[in-house]
């Protein structure tokens, strides 16, 4: 899992820079950070063996399992040497392997929590300039919420993912949107070029010919097909679902609160960072944009 962890590359160039916010070069005060150039100086930070991160631990392997469902008979076991039947293979190898590494820097990352800094500024302000936490009685800052699975603090908090034995938030959120997009397509792709290979065919799935080996290789082509098409299905709908909500600048949480909704490029910045080339790659970059602190309002951006 480590080895995953650094896949992404610029996760290794960030493991020269310092490993939090520092105080001294944090915004302060309310929301004065603009969206795209608020600090960065953070890198990824591995998540923390939490209880409840060893209970669910084993949905790693699921995924993996559930992903090789599919991988194994599609690839490793076709034996079909056309060009359309390569280039399937190399395509869903490639979705394949953004989803993975999408999923286990999404496992691996922490989503971040209150740094021990902030709290201790902010218990040196005066009562009603900052928030208090109803559970952890503890400051935190906007978008900040109590995750009563890990039991702390988590900045910009969406919610807790058993598949991903982590909770979302302000870090891996990115990789969380990610890994669903990669294998809703993973799936999807996987569905039609099969569906495809039995129409060509002409045959009940379950019988021989050139395309196919053996009869088991056929049956299990037929349990992707039927596991890639109900996955597929689903997963298109929720990462639908979290795509729209990151083009609004809103979490699970929120829900359609409208207050930080600075447009469409900056609230997308906000949770897949500023290099554009980056967005749909697994890879950190320079991160989110802004530090999960400090937050422009709607009507901040209006002055």
């Amino acid at each position: 899992l480590q080895f995953l962890y650094f896949i992404g590359g610029s996760a290794m160039e960030a493991s020269n820079r310092i490993s939090s916010i520092s105080p001294n070069n944090a915004p302060r005060g309310k929301a004065h950070t603009i969206a795209g150039s608020g600090d960065h100086s953070a890198h990824p930070q591995c998540m923390p063996c939490y209880g409840v991160r060893l209970w669910s631990s084993p949905m790693v392997a699921v995924v993996v399992v559930l992903t090789m469902l599919t991988f194994v008979p599609y690839v490793l076991m076709n034996s079909e040497m056309g060009v359309r039947a390569q280039v399937c293979k190399v395509v869903l190898t490639v979705l394949v392997c953004l989803m993975l590494v999408s999923y286990f820097q999404c496992v691996l990352i922490d989503a971040g929590t209150v740094p021990k800094w902030w709290v201790k500024e902010a218990m040196g302000r005066p009562p009603g300039e900052h928030l208090i936490c109803r559970k952890s009685k503890s400051p935190k800052p906007d978008r900040t919420h109590y995750d009563s699975m890990t039991q702390r603090l988590v900045l910009n908090m969406d919610h807790f993912c058993p598949w991903v034995a982590n909770t979302v938030g302000f870090y891996n959120r990115k990789f969380f949107v990610l890994f669903l997009i990669y294998a809703s397509l993973a799936c999807c792709f996987a569905a039609i070029t099969i569906l495809l290979l039995f129409r060509d065919q002409a045959l009940p799935p379950t019988s021989c010919k050139k395309t196919s080996t053996c009869p088991r290789h056929q049956t299990l082509m037929l349990v992707a097909l039927v596991f890639d098409g109900i996955f597929g299905s689903l997963l298109v709908c929720f990462a639908g679902f979290h795509v729209e909500m990151a083009m609004r600048n809103e979490t699970s949480i929120e829900a359609s609160a409208g207050k930080f909704d600075l447009g469409t490029r900056r609230n997308w910045e906000q949770v897949f960072g500023t290099q554009p080339l980056l967005w749909f790659l697994p890879v950190w970059g320079s991160g989110p944009a802004g530090d999960g602190i400090n937050w422009v309002t709607a009507d901040d951006d209006l002055l």
